[in-house]
């Protein structure tokens, strides 16, 4: 199983308008017969991949699992257990790190981000984790946010997290009733797709089409 993340390549970026300049593909994945757990990455300035890395630790890397990105570092989440593989490209090391309980959604101000929905009194926690230099790491319970009060009966059923919008600090949750969002600095809660419960969301800032420049921010 494999899973990849696109960042500029740039330094001092911020990531957030850098249309049409040299990128990175960060490429994590799990060899189960070999045990191993292996990255590469891609640079669109040489067009060649770099050499394979691996480590002698094998976890099963999600393949639809949200990643993140904290400066030259990319992280991964595993399927089955509490821990994220961290890919530093510029060390060219790999990493596998503990984390909280909960799914991995983004970053944000350098640090990790990671959030679930706790029955029955349908509370969605969020944390956030620092990872230091020496891979030792720092959690702290950012927020709890209860959901009740805003979802119908019918949603409860099966409500998870699906995305998170970086930049606006917004989270995507799937229920039976359909889409809804929560904004962390506000507790707001809003639906926005009562036909569909949706598997995974990756919300676009804008588009970008070469030779046309940004055509639409969001």
């Amino acid at each position: 199983t494999w899973n990849a993340a696109v960042l500029c390549a740039k330094d001092g970026c911020e990531h957030l308008y850098c249309h049409g300049g040299p990128f990175l593909v960060a490429l994590v994945g799990s060899d189960r017969g070999r045990q191993i757990t292996f990255a590469t990455v891609y640079s669109s300035a040489t067009r060649k991949w770099s050499g394979m890395i691996s480590v002698k630790e094998w976890n099963v890397v999600e393949m639809t699992g949200h990643n993140a990105v904290v400066g030259n570092k990319a992280y991964f989440p595993c399927e089955q257990s509490d821990s994220v593989v961290e890919y530093d490209m510029g060390e060219q090391k790999l990493s596998v790190i503990g984390a909280p309980f909960g799914r991995l959604v983004g970053a944000e101000g350098g640090l990790l981000l990671f959030a679930t929905v706790l029955k029955p009194r349908l509370h969605l926690h969020i944390w956030s984790m620092e990872v230091r230099p020496d891979r030792t790491t720092a959690l702290a319970r950012r927020r709890i946010i209860e959901l009740a009060p805003k979802l119908s009966g019918y949603a409860f059923l099966d409500v998870s997290v699906v995305g998170f919008a970086e930049g606006v600090g917004v989270i995507f949750l799937s229920t039976k009733a359909g889409l809804y969002t929560v904004e962390l600095s506000s507790s707001r809660i809003k639906n926005m797709d009562r036909e569909r419960s949706l598997g995974k969301i990756m919300p676009y800032m804008c588009f970008y089409t070469r030779g046309m420049g940004a055509v639409a921010d969001l």
